[in-house]
């Protein structure tokens, strides 16, 4: 339906703040230059009913990005919500701001959160998902399709928290993105974007019952109540100045209605049909039969309805539910819920028995009865006083099980399992988990899986060296007996330079030596740094070997990940206990690989420019020692994580100080 153009005198007292207090004159008298682009018509609604308003010099700023203050501003005064929230928790709200009240009044009304517990940050640019979000909840735009934003090129990068808000803009055609089908979530918005979507939305707003329009979306900021029948072929949003008692007699809207009223309001909506309903009272209570949705402070809700929705504030329900969706705030049900789904941090208390619950995107929730079945995603929390049949946990996910649980599974890496109560059985298929909760059986999947992969796992550095010229591979140092011709450009590895003659390996497991005049040695990648081995997969990796140690200790260092590890044990029983990372030998001098021991140690070695400390020899000239360092123990060169050195293995100071404590003749394995 195209906008009517109602120019209603209770619009000019809209953002005083931002308007200032000059007298409003016809809008062809105002000396505005409005935009000539897209933005045209909504600037024009705009300015025309007192929403946004120039500087002294009559400019608009369409361009400018509008702040989380202003914005606050512009929708508490759009909806009359004067009931403010206690907000001294943010320490960057001064009680003196021009924007103080205004913000506490949007935070009563469930239209605007902290970015934090103690920051509200209200002079930052807004960004377009929180825009949406903001005007979503002011004007009870929703949708059940919480994904649809995902048409967007960028969809994926939306905050969960923001996704169903998006969605339900992008549903009711009130964003429809850039050209290159983007939508920019963390991106500014400017004034006259936020005009657009006013302007997109709005068709109507009422201060007098008597001027109730019969099409189009209305928002009603009067004082008085409206009539008891009412017919609207759109939606209908109601601000906080209306009566604190809404009680409909036969209300039929075609779009969605929206109760927004204030402290200590009295909703009942049974008598209403509409697309949607939306209850968001600064508090009070809420009767509905039909699905519900509610936001704004919190409320106490009663009636025949089974399907909630909890958009933000802090409610509670009386009523045994079948379905809720939490997309923020809290519920409290004094009942069972058959089916919960999170879809953004939110908090729920029930007191009942629950058939399946999903926290999809973090929250918590605590069960004070049985649930069939719990699936925890991603940094969600979930604590059961009763029984569960079966609880799934993502990464970061925690469970406080202080009943009964037939079977819970950790899918994600940080699972964490704790509680009073137990188990029949606890799975794990993924790594650095935790777990206390007493069980009958510790299914340990990911354990084993690394354990016994480990020698399909681990890898060691490839120093790649290309062949100049035809020549021969030797058995062995001496360059006696040859094994094969090697051809003009064939790859081969260099696993040990000494001196004039290199050790190899062949892409197809070939060993055997070459003399270094016949290659080029490349200065490309041959480890990776930023890997590092799950415990059981060095564990079994070094158990698979089955090397001994005179001590009951073992040294691994792995030349691929660039890490020295400590394990305490023996043969086929070791123990890891430290992990450090190192610096091994480079492409062109690699430490050498294979078995040795520590030998003896020194206290240091001088190269006159700097020393390095702490020197553990293992084999012939090559020993664990500490990075090079200044005579004033600075470092000359820190590096670790790369390989670079001339075959010894460098370790940050008190990593080596570890090595180098422990007894000597403890076994060395270079792999």
């Amino acid at each position: 339906m195209k906008r009517r153009n109602l120019r209603l005198t209770a619009l000019l007292l809209v953002c005083a703040v931002l308007l200032g207090s000059v007298a409003m004159a016809a809008p062809e008298d105002w000396e505005y230059e409005f935009p000539t682009n897209w933005s045209h018509d909504a600037m024009v609604f705009a300015v025309e009913n007192g929403i946004l308003r120039g500087d002294q010099n009559h400019n608009l700023n369409a361009e400018q990005p509008i702040t989380r203050a202003e914005l606050a501003a512009v929708l508490t005064r759009l909806l009359a919500a004067t009931e403010r929230a206690d907000i001294a928790a943010y320490a960057d709200v001064a009680e003196t701001a021009w924007y103080h009240d205004e913000l506490a009044a949007a935070v009563g009304a469930g239209l605007l959160n902290g970015i934090s517990p103690t920051k509200m940050d209200p002079d930052a640019q807004i960004t377009r998902e929180q825009t949406v979000t903001v005007l979503c909840r002011a004007f009870g735009i929703v949708t059940e399709q919480a994904n649809a934003c995902d048409v967007f090129s960028d969809g994926a990068s939306i905050s969960n928290y923001a996704r169903p808000y998006v969605s339900a803009m992008l549903e009711n055609d009130l964003v429809h993105g850039y050209r290159d089908g983007s939508f920019c979530p963390q991106q500014s918005i400017t004034r006259a974007e936020v005009a657009q979507l006013l302007y997109n939305y709005i068709d109507a707003i009422v201060d007098d019952p008597a001027q109730f329009p019969e099409q189009g979306n209305v928002v009603y900021r009067g004082t008085e109540a409206l009539p008891s029948a009412l017919t609207l072929d759109g939606s209908l949003v109601i601000g906080q100045a209306a009566p604190l008692e809404t009680k409909p007699g036969d209300w039929r809207l075609t779009g969605n209605l929206t109760v927004c009223t204030g402290r200590g309001s009295a909703i009942d909506v049974r008598a209403v049909q509409a697309a949607h309903v939306t209850c968001a009272p600064f508090s009070g209570t809420v009767t509905a039969d039909q699905p519900v949705w509610l936001g704004g402070g919190g409320a106490a809700l009663s009636g025949a309805t089974d399907t909630v929705t909890v958009l933000v504030g802090s409610h509670s329900a009386s009523v045994a539910l079948k379905s809720v969706t939490m997309l923020g705030g809290s519920l409290s049900v004094a009942g069972g819920v058959d089916q919960v789904r999170f879809d953004a941090s939110a908090v729920m208390d029930i007191t009942g028995n629950v058939r399946d619950a999903v926290l999809a995107v973090g929250g918590t929730i605590t069960i004070n009865g049985s649930v069939e079945k719990l699936s925890l995603g991603k940094n969600a929390k979930a604590v059961v006083n009763g029984e569960a049949v079966q609880v799934e946990l993502d990464a970061n996910a925690s469970l406080e099980m202080n009943g009964y649980a037939k079977l819970i599974v950790l899918n994600g890496q940080y699972g964490k399992v704790v509680g009073s109560g137990y188990a029949e059985e606890i799975r794990i298929l993924a790594g650095d988990t935790f777990v206390t909760l007493a069980t009958s059986k510790l299914d340990n999947q990911w354990w084993t899986s690394c354990y016994e992969n480990a020698p399909n796992v681990v890898q060691t550095q490839k120093a790649a060296c290309v062949i100049d010229r035809d020549t021969k591979l030797y058995a062995d140092r001496n360059m006696n007996k040859v094994v094969r011709e090697l051809k003009q450009g064939e790859i081969v590895y260099n696993e040990y330079n000494n001196g004039g003659r290199l050790s190899v390996t062949l892409p197809d497991g070939t060993t055997g030596c070459i003399y270094r005049s016949t290659c080029t040695i490349l200065d490309e990648p041959s480890t990776d740094g930023t890997v590092d081995y799950p415990t059981p997969t060095k564990e079994g990796f070094m158990d698979y070997l089955g090397y001994d140690s005179e001590t009951d200790y073992l040294i691994w260092v792995s030349r691929y990940t660039q890490k020295v590890m400590v394990f305490q044990g023996s043969a086929r029983n070791w123990k890891l206990i430290r992990t450090f990372p190192c610096g091994s030998g480079s492409n062109t001098t690699p430490t050498p690989p294979g078995a040795f021991r520590t030998e003896y140690r020194n206290t240091r070695w001088d190269y006159g420019g700097y020393y390095v400390g702490m020197p553990t020899i293992f084999n012939g000239g090559h020993a664990f020692h500490t990075v090079l360092l200044n005579y004033d123990g600075s470092y000359y060169n820190g590096t670790v994580g790369r390989p670079l050195s001339h075959g010894c293995v460098r370790m940050l100071p008190d990593d080596c100080r570890f090595i180098y404590e422990l007894p000597l003749h403890t076994r060395v394995v270079v792999y």
